[in-house]
């Protein structure tokens, strides 16, 4: 794959604007769904997807062949995404329950056997306070848990995406684990407290 990336690179850059289209396509998925983890608002990621693809498209010719363009695409959409936080708070608020039942979560593969609609529910609140959780944390450490978790980058990968040491990517998910854990034990004692 990576060779082919850079096939359509090199057709683009040699004037070829159509050969982007290709990487577009290739890459417009988990572009998309690395932005919208971090931003929980499909307009929103749809616009910075957008954005992304854009930015990367008028700096192609800085593109490092060393890495793939996987990693340099994550890269702008992760400091894309990280800047528009720092720049402006969620325009919408998060609850427990959003409506809609399109946008992605972590129970969207297939599994084997067919849940009940009770676990279904209980999956589904399970996933929200782990998204709200995931929201909740500062953009860097936010983006590092979503390449690594929802994108599944290994730790090179995330370095490099991030143009971080390999030392701080482990620091940054060390310290964001620890407060997701805390977040999460917090929401599951207020929701037993509201139980009782």
């Amino acid at each position: 794959m990576k060779y082919d990336d850079e096939i359509y690179i090199r057709k683009c850059l040699d004037g070829e604007r159509e050969a982007f289209r290709e990487l577009v396509l290739r890459y417009q998925t988990r572009v998309l769904n690395t932005i919208y983890r971090m931003v929980r608002n499909t307009a929103t990621a749809q616009d910075l997807a957008q954005e992304v693809f854009v930015k990367a498209y008028t700096k192609l010719n800085t593109f490092d062949p060393k890495y793939s363009f996987k990693v340099w695409i994550l890269r702008i959409a992760t400091y894309h995404t990280i800047d528009h936080l720092r720049r402006r708070r969620p325009e919408y608020p998060v609850s427990a329950h959003p409506s809609g039942d399109d946008r992605p979560t972590i129970f969207d593969r297939t599994e084997s056997r067919q849940p009940s609609p009770d676990e279904l529910v209980w999956r589904r609140e399970q996933a929200d306070i782990i998204a709200e959780a995931v929201e909740s944390l500062d953009p860097k450490l936010r983006a590092v848990v979503v390449l690594r978790h929802y994108e599944d980058l290994n730790y090179d990968e995330i370095a490099d995406a991030l143009n971080i040491p390999m030392g701080t990517v482990k620091n940054r998910l060390f310290r964001a684990r620890e407060k997701l854990q805390k977040l999460i034990l917090q929401n599951q004692m207020t929701v037993q407290e509201v139980v009782s």
